[in-house]
């Protein structure tokens, strides 16, 4: 896997801790940044780390709830 081929940067060892940090304590995340910054890497690496399934969600200034939960329809 890809994974297996990554070199972590400073940064990205930084927001690795973190994010674990907040796994430890059950804190939610929520990663905001720049296209390219590891974000999706680092979580990719520490679900792995931990053995654990990834759902990713891939948000923008327009995502809203109805994004995450469906949306419902009443049917009558």
């Amino acid at each position: 896997m890809f994974l297996s081929s990554v070199i972590l940067t400073r940064s990205m060892r930084r927001l690795y801790f973190l994010v674990k940090r907040c796994f430890e304590l059950r804190e939610p995340v929520l990663l905001v940044g720049e296209t390219g910054g590891g974000k999706t890497t680092v979580c990719q690496l520490l679900s792995r780390a931990l053995g654990l399934k990834l759902h990713i969600l891939n948000c923008h200034q327009y995502t809203e709830t109805s994004d995450f939960i469906g949306v419902c329809a009443n049917i009558i």
